[in-house]
């Protein structure tokens, strides 16, 4: 039995939905390590490591260091610079003064022991020396991590003419990313607070000449919401730590 145009272009339309849902986000299935520069302490290091003073005073000077990122990232150094500009603002804030963002360069790609490519981290003294230089109270270490996927929408049955394809938005766009941002006084390496961020996106209806574009604005959006979670977060640890440690740190009150 054939059916009538319109009823089989329903049932296709029926057919597409209930098999399309929102794309969902990729697990790169990676193993994680501690940052290089925070290795194993000897008993007597670590007994060391607590009787080391944070001698720093609100408000505070920091350079902020975005590392990391993956080759496959849709984003390009113009979505980088709105990250970095969202993150240097949620920070000027209590108990920070200036925010400095610190000049980085791509770096070259190393091989693990599973033979998969990857680049090189700096270790944390790297980064302080970084911040000596610009005469910094704090070192911000922020790395991120940027999912994709794309799928098709009920729209995209329209693809099924070639020379419409270009003229459906048959795409949907979603995107997935955290942020971690943790800081270091610069003068004794001491790691004083560490604190992540997170966001999902989706874009319906996206033209499939458009998708990268699309994938790039939305990752930096993403980026900015957990950026700005982040930050948030990282300044009340900050606040709570300065406190505790000017607590522990003052002399006994005269008269006592």
């Amino acid at each position: 039995m054939r059916l009538p145009r319109n009823a089989s272009l329903l049932l296709a339309a029926g057919l597409l939905q209930g098999c399309v849902s929102v794309p969902l986000f990729r697990d790169p299935g990676l193993q994680r390590t501690l940052y290089p520069g925070l290795a194993e302490l000897t008993p007597e290091e670590i007994e060391a490591a607590f009787e080391k003073e944070v001698a720093i005073r609100p408000p505070l000077t920091a350079g902020i260091a975005w590392i990391g990122g993956s080759p496959r990232d849709p984003l390009s150094e113009y979505h980088r610079t709105g990250v970095l500009e969202e993150a240097v603002a949620a920070l000027r804030q209590d108990p920070f003064r200036m925010i400095t963002s610190l000049p980085t360069i791509p770096a070259p790609l190393s091989v693990d022991s599973r033979g998969r490519e990857g680049p090189s981290p700096p270790t944390l003294d790297a980064l302080r020396g970084a911040c000596a230089r610009f005469q910094c109270d704090v070192a911000l270490l922020m790395q991120t991590g940027v999912a994709t996927d794309s799928g098709l929408n009920v729209l995209a049955i329209g693809y099924f003419p070639l020379v419409t394809i270009p003229l459906v938005p048959g795409n949907d766009v979603a995107v997935s990313t955290s942020v971690e941002l943790c800081a270091i006084d610069v003068r004794t390496g001491v790691p004083l607070a560490c604190a992540r961020g997170r966001s999902a996106m989706t874009k319906r209806f996206v033209f499939p000449w458009s998708e990268a574009a699309a994938e790039g604005r939305l990752a930096e959006e993403s980026l900015r919401v957990a950026v700005a979670a982040a930050a948030e977060d990282l300044r009340a640890q900050l606040r709570e730590r300065l406190v505790a440690s000017s607590e522990r740190f003052a002399g006994p009150r005269e008269g006592k």
